[in-house]
């Protein structure tokens, strides 16, 4: 497992594990430090960043979930990466 930023993945794996799936913008959002402060330089810079960390560590899957934004005019749809844990972890 890389090193890389490893702090701010054992604490996303800690949220995930208590809260169930997750988007990489809600856990760049939620995913802080035990003091309850943010992590700011330490972590991930935005949610691009969060996916990277995320893809490399084998303790988490990622999946993509279908997303919908109903505005006043029109309805769009985008796709989300979905985070949860790895079933078949050591």
């Amino acid at each position: 497992m890389r090193m890389r930023k490893l702090f701010w993945r054992n604490r996303a794996y800690d949220y995930i594990k208590l809260n169930g799936p997750t988007s990489s913008s809600e856990l760049l959002e939620m995913v802080m430090q035990k003091n309850g402060r943010p992590f700011g330089i330490k972590g991930p810079a935005h949610i691009n960043g969060t996916a990277q960390l995320m893809r490399v560590d084998k303790r988490f899957k990622g999946t993509l979930v279908s997303s919908k934004i109903i505005g006043q005019y029109a309805a769009n749809t985008y796709d989300v990466m979905q985070w949860e844990l790895n079933d078949d972890e050591e």
